[in-house]
């Protein structure tokens, strides 16, 4: 089967995981006070049985993505929970039609040759039915386009985002199965304008796509 030979063993690392439940946990079933203040990441630990560095470090992640903010000696507040993924994903816009733009200008042989395999993954899931996969293709196809990018900052701030986003995305995936037959066809346009190096088709290409995505999710 294709996936097999594209798809990592561990799409994620653990930490991500953990930071997928924990943000999860914390917009919708944390206590909290008025302000927004959290508990301390000492119960968070005890919680989730993982250290208080690894927790520490999955909140600094948080809060450079804006989810939430940490203050010296008086704790740990979460920002604005309602209007969150919104932000999140317009960040993303902004982000990944840049991304594709690049990806237009700058990809080889070999990046061509991983993006056709996502693209066909992509394909394959929905074909298969298997939206637990093709939540996982999608992850990977648009990864691959910021690293095709050559763009380090852009990369890891846009995996930052879609570790946050992968929860609800993936919560939206097997509600809207006839929805992905048009986002199929919408990677299939990205992936054409970036083998074309067509900068500015890609660019809008992507925009298009996500914001149709984004109006699913409204």
């Amino acid at each position: 089967m294709l996936y097999i030979e594209v798809m990592p063993r561990n799409l994620f690392k653990q930490k991500d995981l953990i930071s997928q439940e924990l943000l999860s946990y914390l917009l919708f079933e944390s206590p909290r006070d008025e302000d927004g203040k959290l508990p301390p990441a000492s119960v968070f630990a005890e919680q989730f049985n993982v250290s208080i560095v690894t927790i520490r470090e999955i909140l600094k992640s948080m809060e450079s993505v804006g989810i939430l903010t940490m203050h010296h000696g008086r704790g740990i507040y979460l920002n604005h929970s309602e209007t969150i993924f919104q932000e999140m994903f317009e960040t993303r816009i902004l982000i990944e039609s840049h991304c594709a733009g690049l990806a237009a200008l700058k990809i080889g042989d070999e990046g061509s040759k991983t993006l056709r395999k996502h693209a066909a993954l992509l394909e394959s899931a929905l074909v298969e039915g298997d939206m637990n996969l093709y939540t996982d293709a999608d992850f990977l196809f648009h990864m691959n386009i910021a690293e095709i990018s050559q763009n380090l900052v852009l990369e890891r701030t846009l995996r930052n985002i879609r570790i946050f986003l992968y929860v609800q995305q993936k919560k939206t995936n097997q509600k809207l199965l006839r929805s992905r037959e048009d986002s199929l066809q919408e990677h299939q346009e990205i992936l054409n304008c970036i083998l074309s190096h067509d900068v500015p088709a890609a660019e809008q290409a992507m925009r298009r796509h996500l914001q149709a995505t984004r109006a699913l999710w409204q």
